[in-house]
């Protein structure tokens, strides 16, 4: 009997001559030409085909494009229309992007995508988890069981979920040994962050609307309930299992895509874009941003996930707002830095109003800069902005927090925040700038 092909780990692909990595399924050419890809048969993943499939067809927001598709020409739109050069597949054929989809032992969900080259080409050359749209493998993966782990890579990896301190937010056993050694500080501050995580889900499966905000409480998220400082390691860990189920019911009614490769692609695709048009650094904050808050608005399912947007706020938040706009100097796995970067968009998005498409061109094409010096840009075309948001993006980062603390914060000091993370439509005078300019 033939031995049963299998192909290696994502973690240990270090080159991107290896992707796709031999043993690779192909599954086909997208109905354009444009995108190749590629499935693992790694033992137990039960989401690389699948996910791997949905990226080659259409969803109920993609105007009959296959995902990979739709989001290759959004992208390219936003940037004015260039292309990324034709790369030679294994399949034989000349295709602008190929996609490998396979799960990972080595880190259990919260994997990502990555590329691994600064050459336009291999860069082109992407891995995509086949993590779910709720952030994890499917019941029944013979992945969903292993311990998650730190994997190495020399690009680091997208989605480094945040699970907040010590650890605490993935955690669903009272007795498990980081609730064990967390102090009740530790165990506040992440109770807060999984309660206000909590209602925002609750509130997005009651309402059907991502931005919906949950309605505030008078003692925060946690309301005027009195904890027993012995009961807190009991109440977070109910609470933690509380967020990801419903974050399963969430990603269920996000729409027809029951996977995160789409959203995933689209992250890592801009960042393609990103090196072609020197538009934003992939590996800091600017280019980290970009990618985030395009692939939010692409494929909404991404923003739901727990500890990817809304939970990283909430950190950036309890470490005083650090001002990471002005200041590029963060790569892209700092935490406050794509909290800073990401919220100073979405600012300038559905706040002020600014179409995405205006934004991207209006960035510096140095290879990457401070976000502030975007919107220092975009103030010589619009010089009303200074009027709303300062003169400089100094003035404008402190706009946003005012605006964060007079609008969302509760009396806890956390955000009130709603599932998709974004609290600027739900703002008064709020405008939302879309993705093109009318």
């Amino acid at each position: 009997m033939a031995k049963q092909s299998r192909t290696i780990d994502p973690a240990s692909i270090n080159s991107a001559a290896k992707i796709p990595p031999t043993g690779s399924q192909f599954q086909g050419t997208s109905p354009q030409g444009l995108i190749d890809v590629y499935n693992g048969t790694l033992a137990g993943d039960i989401d690389a085909q699948p996910a791997a499939k949905e990226l080659l067809v259409p969803s109920s927001d993609t105007g009959g494009l296959a995902n990979a598709e739709y989001i290759y020409n959004q992208v390219s739109a936003l940037y004015g229309g260039p292309q990324l050069p034709a790369l030679q597949s294994p399949s034989g054929k000349s295709v602008k992007s190929v996609i490998f989809v396979s799960g990972s032992k080595k880190n259990r969900g919260g994997y990502g995508a990555f590329h691994l080259s600064s050459s336009q080409t291999d860069f082109d050359k992407i891995v995509v988890d086949s993590l779910n749209a709720s952030g994890n493998y499917s019941t029944g993966s013979g992945l969903a069981a292993i311990s998650p782990a730190t994997a190495k890579l020399t690009k680091p990896h997208l989605f480094p979920l945040y699970r907040g301190p010590q650890g605490l937010l993935s955690v669903v056993e009272a007795d498990a040994p980081e609730m064990k050694a967390a102090d009740s500080k530790t165990l506040k501050k992440a109770l807060a962050i999984a309660s206000q995580s909590r209602s925002a889900l609750a509130k997005y499966i009651e309402s059907h609307s991502r931005s919906a905000l949950p309605t505030k409480l008078s003692e925060g998220a946690l309301g005027k309930t009195k904890v027993e400082a012995g009961n807190l390691a009991t109440l977070l860990a109910s609470t933690n299992d509380h967020v990801s189920s419903l974050a399963a019911v969430a990603a269920a009614m996000s729409g027809n895509r029951q996977y995160l490769s789409t959203a995933l692609f689209a992250a890592e695709i801009i960042e393609s874009f990103e090196l072609l048009t020197g538009k934003g650094d992939a590996g800091k904050t600017d280019g980290e941003a970009v990618s985030r808050v395009v692939s939010f608005k692409l494929a909404p399912e991404i923003a739901l996930v727990p500890g990817f947007d809304g939970q990283v706020t909430q950190k950036w938040w309890s470490d005083g707002q650090p001002d990471w706009v002005n200041d590029n100097s963060q790569d892209d796995q700092s935490e406050d830095g794509n909290a800073a970067g990401v919220m100073f968009l979405l600012f300038l998005n559905d706040f002020l109003g600014l179409a995405m498409s205006a934004i991207l061109a209006h960035m510096p094409t140095t290879g990457g800069a401070p976000l502030g010096n975007t919107y220092a840009a975009l103030l010589i075309d619009s010089p009303n902005l200074a009027q709303i948001a300062g003169a400089d993006g100094k003035a404008a980062f402190r706009a946003m927090v005012s605006l964060l603390k007079q609008n969302t914060q509760l009396s806890d000091g956390t955000l009130n925040l709603p599932a998709d993370g974004n609290p600027f439509p739900s703002m008064p005078n709020s405008k939302q700038g879309g993705l093109f300019t009318s």
